[in-house]
């Protein structure tokens, strides 16, 4: 058990940028520490629960400021939630949101109105199976559903059609990409170098409903 144990760890620690140990010799468990920069920014979660399911966003962001506030897009607008100082997080209504849970494979704003930077520590189980959901029409917020940094040009959708935008935030602008011709380019054109980042969330424009977000490892 000893011997396997240690070679599940060994294979973990491939993973870039990604601390791993392991719990109970199948279960590969790691963390990942994302600094959430004053003002607005994207985050979504790469791992799951030791035993599967989503993290909860009290599990996710309970270290996070009072004030602080998480919006959910829901393709038409947004669901929010703040952390109340005392309460912890609520919703709209004032009602405990701490249960609210954040599947892996999506995204989410978080508006850090300390002034501050801090630091989320994301751990849990590292995932291994891939993942797909259909896109919708439009707008929506997608991530990169493992601990691990990987390229677009490889870990994107499975089959964007022409046209499609993935857009980047950087704090007050977007760097934005487009699938022409079989490639995703920037906008001059070049081939894009964008790597998915652990942690991050990223807008995605699709232009039909055939566009599957269909998701391996890279490890």
């Amino acid at each position: 058990m000893k011997a396997k144990g240690l070679k599940m760890a060994a294979a973990a620690a491939a993973l870039a940028g990604l601390c791993v140990g392991v719990a109970e010799a199948r279960n590969m468990v790691g963390y990942i520490k994302v600094e959430v920069p004053a003002g607005l920014s994207m985050m979504s979660v790469p791992f799951e629960p030791v035993g599967g399911g989503a993290f909860t966003l009290e599990a996710v962001l309970g270290n996070a400021p009072a004030d602080t506030v998480l919006l959910l897009f829901t393709g038409s607008g947004y669901e929010v939630y703040n952390k109340d100082a005392d309460a912890g997080w609520q919703d709209d209504n004032g009602d405990d949101a701490g249960n609210l849970t954040l599947p892996r494979g999506g995204g989410f704003w978080i508006w850090n109105v300390s002034g501050n930077p801090f630091n989320v520590v994301l751990r849990g189980q590292v995932p291994t199976q891939p993942i797909s959901q259909n896109l919708e029409t439009g707008l929506q917020i997608v991530s990169y559903g493992f601990p691990s940094a990987a390229p677009l040009s490889s870990y994107g959708p499975s089959n964007p059609e022409d046209g499609d935008m993935l857009m980047v935030f950087a704090g007050s602008t977007y760097t934005i990409y487009t699938y022409v011709d079989g490639e995703w380019v920037d906008d001059d054109g070049n081939p894009a170098g964008l790597v998915f980042e652990p942690g991050k969330a990223y807008w995605y424009w699709a232009l039909t409903t055939d566009v599957m977000w269909g998701q391996s490892p890279n490890f």
